[in-house]
């Protein structure tokens, strides 16, 4: 995680930002619901583009994040009363626990679910009653490799909205984002971002710094060989798609 953690986050900020400057959902309530949304750090590059972009958005907007590890390293960045995790499998699910979501977000995770699971949560989405006009949907995938299949869950999920719940889609079916040059370093396409050097090292020498490590002068488990891993702080894992739905109003 702290490896690929500023990638992400920079990512999940950009993929905001885009959204935000489309001007799709000015002047609305925000309520995002993220599925797989691990430890959260989607919100957080939620927080930083609306604190930018979005007015009140501390005041104004919700999260609601779904993943079935309960991670122990959430933040909500102060805003308890509008950030909740929710610990619960998405495969259980009979619809959402809410119908005023606009923004639905996978964050590196659509690929992740088994197709049983998947299919569940499309018949969720299936039984949802939902009340906004405009709907979005981000999508970051993992991979060049594995976004072929990335798109054909996508395209399956908005195919839902669009013959269950007549929205339609206004963005082309294989439209996605990503950098040209996946060389350019993070801090140059997000203003701002700065993973210090002390922070850099540190994560390079995780290992040697785990009490079982000093005791002992070796690794108590193989997988912890791996610990010392240089964070990512280029552009290559930017890829995402944003698909926005509308419904005419009747």
């Amino acid at each position: 995680m702290l490896k690929y953690f500023p990638g992400y986050m920079a990512e999940y900020y950009l993929m905001y930002e885009h959204l935000f400057d489309e001007k799709f959902l000015s002047n609305t309530v925000i309520n995002i619901l993220s599925l797989g949304c691990g430890c959260g750090v989607d919100y957080w590059g939620f927080h930083f583009a609306a604190t930018k972009k979005v007015k009140n958005h501390q005041k104004s907007s919700s999260y609601t994040g779904y993943d079935i590890i309960d991670w122990e390293y959430r933040d909500s960045m102060g805003h308890d009363k509008h950030v909740f995790f929710e610990t619960e499998d998405i495969g259980n699910l009979k619809k959402l626990d809410y119908d005023k979501y606009n923004i639905i977000v996978f964050p590196k995770s659509i690929s992740d679910f088994p197709d049983e699971v998947f299919a569940t949560l499309l018949k969720a989405i299936e039984n949802t009653k939902f009340k906004k006009k405009k709907i979005a949907i981000l999508c970051s995938f993992m991979t060049n490799d594995s976004k072929k299949y990335d798109f054909n869950r996508l395209t399956r999920l908005v195919k839902v909205f669009e013959e269950q719940h007549g929205y339609k889609c206004l963005d082309k079916a294989n439209e996605y984002f990503h950098m040209k040059d996946k060389d350019v370093g993070l801090n140059t396409v997000v203003p701002g971002f700065d993973y210090t050097l002390p922070i850099k090292k540190t994560i390079f020498k995780t290992l040697e710094n785990c009490p079982n490590f000093i005791e002992n002068g070796k690794s108590c488990d193989q997988e912890c060989s791996n610990m010392n891993q240089y964070p990512i702080l280029k552009t290559k894992y930017v890829n995402y798609a944003i698909r926005r739905l509308k419904k005419d109003q009747k």
